[in-house]
C-alpha cells in the first residue's frame, strides 16, 4: 500500500479482511468494485489511482493507502 507501481495488463489487486465487511474498491475516486466479503481481487481497468475501502455494520472501518498505478 502506498506504492507506486507500472501498470501491467497481468497485474491484480487484492484484497483480504479478516471477519468479513463491505469491500469496496476505488479507482480515482470512483466505485470500480463492491461486495460483502472476506476478500477481493481485481483486474486493474488501466492506470489511475486504487485504494480500498472496508464498512463493517454500515460504518468506514478500514481505508487503505493509495496504489499508483502509471
Amino acid at each position: 500500500m502506498g506504492d507506486t507501481l507500472e501498470y501491467d495488463g497481468n497485474l491484480r489487486l487484492k484484497a483480504y479482511v479478516p471477519g468479513g465487511g463491505e469491500i469496496r474498491i476505488l479507482r480515482d475516486g470512483q466505485v470500480i468494485y463492491q461486495n460483502k466479503a472476506e476478500s477481493a481481487e481485481i483486474k486493474p481497468e488501466g492506470p489511475g489511482i486504487y485504494r480500498v475501502e472496508v464498512y463493517y455494520k454500515k460504518k468506514l472501518w478500514i481505508l487503505s493507502n493509495p496504489i499508483y498505478l502509471n
